[in-house]
């Protein structure tokens, strides 16, 4: 079991032991083949009392009394933020904080996940750059749901590599957001297993972040998100185009949306099925149908024995099996017709790993018959 540290604001006395610890992580660092960050002496017992002075360093205290990791969280813009190359933030309006300097002793687990989710408590718009060496904290930043920006030069001209963590929801218009999460999003609950609000907050929650990374209108993707699976109650071969329907339908977006916007929506929410013979029309169907495909390989093979068990109730355990396993090749493997628009996303990542999983189809056949244990197809 992960420790749950305290993390508190350092002081003076904690200067010693953080700079043992910045020891540590200089060493896990070297241990990675990263040989070139922190050093010449970074960082130096200086800049480290001047943080801990402004009250910008924190340390995380293990149950057993140890400091077991240290980090520097910071309120105010950071200067070398404010030009980013090749590429651009996710967002460059909002408030944020900047973590740095954060390091662990090596037999302490689950240090930055509980840092980046005391930050994010505190202003969930948080940003962190790395050096390119570093690919212990890049792997981190990413499974923590970090996005890659782009590439910021410190003051003395070297390179890192920038990422951001924002709460796209914070951009979303307040009484848009009221109107889609109290009479659309509760839809969701009368769909089956596998549509039900997780998936469509899902699909919410990768939309915004496709359409902020490249400069879409975010209240149109929040909107297309929330409605693309509305039409699943008139059947699942014609939801897509019954979604269009909804969205032309309702008269509460023209609020919020052009005639114009609404049909580009609606034409979005049609071109989202995987199935589909034709690519998207639009950059919002592409967001859309991204999202919609989220590549996360547990939550897929759970989805593919619901829909089984759901639409074919009479199939044998072997037969569920058999189904699903074909469907995943189809679909997901190389060369199925699964397709994505964005190859530079995290979504194409795991796709690719996935990919790899399916080329062992016996760990496949193992954990479709954990799963399906667990959802009751004897």
């Amino acid at each position: 079991m992960n420790p749950l540290y305290i993390i508190r604001k350092a002081v003076p006395a904690d200067i010693d032991v953080m700079m043992d610890i910045f020891e540590c992580g200089k060493q896990i660092m070297r241990s990675d083949n990263n040989m070139t960050q922190w050093t010449g002496g970074y960082p130096q017992r200086e800049l480290v009392i001047a943080e801990i002075e402004r009250g910008n360093s924190y340390v995380m205290v293990a149950p057993n009394g140890v400091v077991a990791a240290t980090f520097a969280f910071i309120l105010t813009d950071d200067p070398t933020y404010k030009v980013i190359y090749n590429g651009s933030w996710t967002d460059d309006v909002l408030p944020y904080g900047t973590i740095h300097r954060i390091a662990s002793r090596a037999d302490y687990c689950d240090v930055a996940r509980q840092c980046f989710n005391y930050a994010w408590s505190v202003r969930p718009n948080l940003r962190v750059d790395t050096h390119a060496d570093n690919h212990i904290m890049q792997h981190v930043l990413l499974k923590n749901g970090f996005k890659y920006c782009g590439i910021i030069h410190l003051v003395n001209g070297d390179e890192r590599l920038a990422f951001q963590k924002v709460d796209a929801l914070n951009c979303i218009t307040p009484s848009l957001l009221n109107y889609v999460e109290m009479q659309i999003l509760p839809q969701y609950a009368a769909f089956d297993e596998a549509h039900q609000l997780q998936h469509a907050r899902t699909v919410v929650r990768e939309s915004l972040d496709l359409a902020m990374r490249y400069n879409a209108n975010t209240n149109m993707a929040y909107a297309i998100a929330a409605f693309h699976d509305l039409g699943l109650s008139a059947g699942r071969e014609i939801h897509h185009i019954k979604s269009a329907e909804i969205i032309r339908a309702d008269k509460a977006l023209a609020t919020w949306f052009s005639l114009t916007q609404i049909n580009v929506m609606a034409d979005a929410a049609e071109d989202h099925r995987a199935s589909a013979k034709t690519d998207p029309r639009t950059l919002y169907g592409r967001i859309v149908a991204e999202a919609d495909r989220f590549i996360d390989g547990e939550d897929i093979m759970r989805r593919t024995l619901l829909y089984g068990k759901k639409h074919y109730p009479e199939l044998s355990l072997e037969q569920h099996l058999q189904r699903a396993k074909e469907h995943l090749a189809e679909k997901y493997a190389e060369g199925g017709y699964l397709k994505l628009w964005f190859p530079e996303s995290s979504n194409a990542t795991r796709l690719k790993q996935f990919q790899r999983n399916l080329k062992n189809w016996d760990w496949v056949d193992a954990y479709l018959r954990q799963l399906a244990a667990c959802l009751g197809l004897y």
